[in-house]
Order: structure tokens, then sequence, then C-alpha cells
């Protein structure tokens, strides 16, 4: 596979001088440009070009050109060597776990497109062109969008790409990944499901041995990536940086605000797959229910039959998980009472019939006729917590709320993890608080070319602020974590909350045994009593500091 990557790049060493020439040139044209191109119509759609052109720029040379204050420019590295999203399609193609569902499937998982979708990001826009870099997996444009018409106008050495606005560059096919609800939205639609997208799990996919998909938390899976990005806070001195941060994202506390973001678009999205698309409907698939409402073992006396159950007793359900985050999460929102509604509809459609009633689960998720649905409602108040100031002491809140919940009743194995998860996320943060140190940039016109001093003294205070970032991911935010999951050892014993699959060093040298690793979790839920998680969680309570030091910066 670095083979491939390396080939790619050989082969298009050409067109990577022509980008950085035709960069030169639109630097030294007058001020106008950025504002011609803003207003200029794009052409009808992007398109996708592929890993191989990003890599060009974003591989960790050294003799690159381009300034490293926002961006690190190692990213396609660090995305080749550490994240398995690179393995996707390698995944699904030579593992024995996928050879055998489709052998059971009777599929071509070469070219099955149901599969494709998600390990290789062949989603519908592509219609039936082939992805130009379909053996990197779940590569650049899978996140950031296709690249055609704007991959030339961000390599500008100026950076006023840097300050067009979001919708200009979403026209131009970039998706906004600064904005953690479009973020969580497109994580979500592979981690989830989305049936606009034609990316889903169903049940005759799980009886042929797909792996269950695990409770979906965006904070934490973003952590196990690993991250090739740094956020605003982590980035010390760039160029444009106080017309770059404004209020549409906020920047403190960025994986708390992804954690409450996450939980209302996780359970937007279990809700919009349990109803199915509103134009054409589809019928009910067993998969976007819960699966251990019926695969468990049988037993008397059972945690099930004893702890509340809303609504009729013996009725599937959607995922429990996916509301567990999201009912704190709407605490902080504009909803209020129409929480309260959405909720009720959703149950009364599942206890009109036996699997629920289609049409009324359908009404009450998208609305009907003039009624916005609880689905649009759920974004809306998502985009609303953009902007929602957030301290330690609101931090601390969600956190002790979390407990309360996880003590209060009964809740099951994937729920459980979502609490733990999220109780690691909050505490850690709000115990790291952000790099210091950093220094400014040395001062600059925008349009005037730098000598080699000047450039020699910006790249002394890239690499300080750079270095200061490192020591503090490989200090106090490592501490903070690993203090954090050792509060949690006990659950974690339980519950097993490692991701499969997100250690570094077992990325590159063979593909992860999937199969061996759903046995294990398997087993764990088979396992799981509420009381022992209980029991865990009281005495991480015990253990946590009563009021921790606020986070310094946030």
């Amino acid at each position: 596979m670095n083979s491939l990557l390396s080939s790619f790049r050989l082969a298009h060493i050409a067109s990577g001088v022509v980008l950085f020439a035709c960069a030169v040139f639109l630097t030294n044209r007058d001020e106008g440009f950025a504002q011609d191109a803003a207003v200029a119509a794009p052409p009808a759609k992007p398109a996708y070009k592929g890993m191989r052109l990003c890599a060009q720029c974003h591989e960790d040379r050294l003799e690159s050109q381009f300034n490293r204050d926002f961006c690190r420019l190692n990213e396609s590295t660090i995305f080749e060597k550490q994240d398995r999203h690179f393995q996707a399609y390698e995944l699904l193609v030579n593992s024995p776990l996928a050879k055998q569902m489709a052998a059971r499937l009777e599929i071509d998982l070469k070219t099955e497109r149901s599969c494709l979708n998600c390990h290789a990001d062949w989603n519908p826009d592509h219609g039936d062109t082939r992805p130009p870099t379909l053996e990197m997996g779940v590569n650049c444009e899978a996140c950031h969008g296709p690249s055609s018409l704007w991959d030339n106008q961000h390599q500008v050495i100026d950076n006023t790409w840097r300050i067009r606005s979001a919708k200009e560059k979403s026209d131009l096919g970039m998706w906004d990944v600064r904005d953690p609800v479009r973020r969580a939205e497109i994580c979500i639609s592979c981690h989830i499901g989305d049936h606009g997208q034609q990316r889903f799990i169903t049940h005759k996919m799980y009886a042929a041995g797909h792996p269950q998909l695990p409770a979906f938390e965006l904070a934490t899976f973003e952590r196990r990536m690993p991250p090739h990005w740094r956020r605003a806070q982590e980035k010390g001195d760039f160029q444009f940086r106080d017309r770059y941060i404004n209020e549409a994202n906020r920047p403190e506390f960025p994986e708390t605000r992804d954690l409450l973001i996450g939980g209302l678009m996780s359970f937007r999205a279990t809700l919009l797959l349990v109803a199915g698309p509103k134009d054409p409907p589809r019928a009910l698939d067993f998969a976007q229910f819960d699966c251990q409402a019926c695969h468990h073992e049988l037993q008397s006396p059972a945690w099930r039959q004893v702890r509340d159950f809303p609504g009729q007793i013996g009725r599937l359900r959607a995922n429990e998980w996916s509301q567990v985050l999201a009912n704190t999460a709407q605490g902080v929102t504009d909803l209020g009472q129409e929480w309260d509604d959405g909720l009720k509809k959703i149950s009364a459609a599942f206890e009109r019939s036996p699997f629920g009633d289609p049409e009324l689960l359908r009404a009450a998720v998208h609305g009907k006729n003039e009624n916005v649905g609880f689905s649009q409602r759920l974004r809306i108040a998502g985009d609303g917590l953009r902007r929602v100031p957030l301290d330690s002491e609101t931090v601390k809140r969600f956190s002790d709320k979390l407990v309360a919940v996880a003590l209060k009743q009964p809740v099951d194995y994937h729920s459980a993890r979502q609490l733990a998860w999220a109780l690691v996320v909050l505490d850690s943060e709000s115990a790291a608080g952000v790099p210091g140190g950093f220094q400014a940039l040395p001062e600059r016109d925008a349009g005037a070319p730098m000598d080699a001093a000047a450039v020699a003294a910006r790249r002394k205070v890239e690499e300080h602020n750079w270095n200061q970032f490192v020591a503090w991911c490989e200090g106090i935010r490592r501490n903070s974590e690993e203090q954090a999951q050792g509060d949690l050892k006990r659950v974690d014993e339980i519950l097993g909350l490692e991701l499969p699959g997100t250690t570094c060093a077992l990325v590159g040298k063979r593909l992860p045994d999937y199969g061996t690793r759903m046995a294990e979790r398997l087993c764990r839920s088979a396992k799981y009593r509420p009381v022992e998680f209980r029991d865990a969680v009281r005495e991480f309570q015990g253990r946590r500091a009563p009021n921790p030091p606020k986070a310094a910066g946030n």
C-alpha cells in the first residue's frame, strides 16, 4: 500500500510543479483576485481528484515552500502510516471475515457499492465513475469534499483562502469540517448510517457476519483516529488568526462541544435510519433496532425485566445508546418542550404495532405537510450548540449529570460505554486546558515576498510553536487522559473501552482481526451486568477530585 501511494506521487510530480507555479502566479496578481474568485460562478459540479494530489503538499516534505503556521503539512503522512481509515478498502477485500461475507451474500467486494460506499467512499456523488484512489480507503476527499474546484485555490501562498467564508468554500465542494455539526454528519454517515447517501447496515449484512457497529461518540473517535489536525487554540499564531476565529464556532472546550453536538446528531441519525427516507419510503429493517433486545440469553431473574421500560413492554426499540448523551445535550439547547413532545410522538409510533407504525414514525421524524420534523429541530439545536459558551464549571456539571444517569437506573452495555467514553473526555479536557508558551509570528506585508532572513525567522517561530504543542500533547494532555482512564479502570475492565484497531503500532503491519475482536466484544456484552457497572461508577465518583482545577486558557 505504501508503494502504491509512492507511485502516485512520482507519476504526478509534474502536475505538482504546475500547481505550485499556478499558486505563485496567483499570489502576485492584483488584490482583486480573491474578490473576483468569490463572485465568479463555479463550474456545474465539483469532482473527486483523489488523495495523490493532496499528498504532494501534505506529506511532510521539509523542502515545501508553504508556511506551517496553520497546518503542519504532514497530514497525509499521518493518515497513511497511522490511520485505520487508510486500510478500509484493503480490510474489505482481503480480510477473512469480509471474504466469508462475500461468499454468503454472493457479491463481488471490489464492485459492490453497498460496501464500497463506506469502505472506499464510492458514494452516489461519484455516479458510476470509479474513485481515483479507491485502494486508499476512506481518504482525504471522503471528509473534506470533492476537490476539483478548490484544490488550486486553497494552495495560493497569500493564504487568502483561509478567510473565505464557509459558504464560498462549500459552493466549491469543500466541506466545513471546522463546523462540529457538519463534521459529525460526515463521520456519522458511515459510523451510524445515512439513507440519503446509501450508507447503512442491513440485517442481512449482520447475518452474513458484519461486525455490529459500536456505539459512536464523536470526541472519543476523533481522539483515536489519530488526529492529523490542530484545533484553533492549539495552533499558536497564524496569519489571519483574528479573522479566522469567530463566534460561529466558539473555540473553548472543543471536545466537550463535539461530545454534546455529536450526541444530538447521533440520536438524529438513529431516528432517521429507523424511520427510513421520506421519499421513497422504505420498510423498517431489524438492523436499525437494538440488537440485544432480541439477541440476549434468556435468564430469570434478569435486569432487562426489572428496569423501567419506556413505552409498551415487549416492543422493539431504537438503539438506546444514541439517546444517552442527547438527553444531556438537549438541556443546553432551545428545544425545551419540543424535546419531550418529539419523544412522545416517536414512542407513540412504536407502540402502535409490534414493529412500529412506519407512517406515524416518518411523520414524527421528517415532519408532515408544513410541520418541521423532530430530526430537523435536532439539527437546528445542534447548530445552536456551536455558539453556547462553555466554562470549566459547565463541563463539570455535564460530567456530574452523566454520573447520575449511570447510577440512577440500569443502562445497557452500549449506553454504558457511551457514558464512560464521555466521562474520560470531559474530565481529561477540563484538566488539560490548552497549550501555552506560543510566540507571535514576525510582522509581514501580506502581499510582499519574504527574503531568506524573514523566511528563516518565520520558520523558527513555527517550529517553536509546534514544539510547544507537541510537548503539551505528550505531557499534560496525555497525563490528563491517562488519569481519567485510570479513574475508570474498573469500568474499562467491565466494558472494554478501547476502540478496535486504533493503536498506531499495528497500522501498516497487519490487518486487524475484527472477527476475533467482535467475538470479544459480544462476550463482554453477554456477560454485562448493570449492577457491576454502577458499582464501578461509584468507585470512580469517590476517586474524582471534588473540585478539579480550572483549565488554563479555557
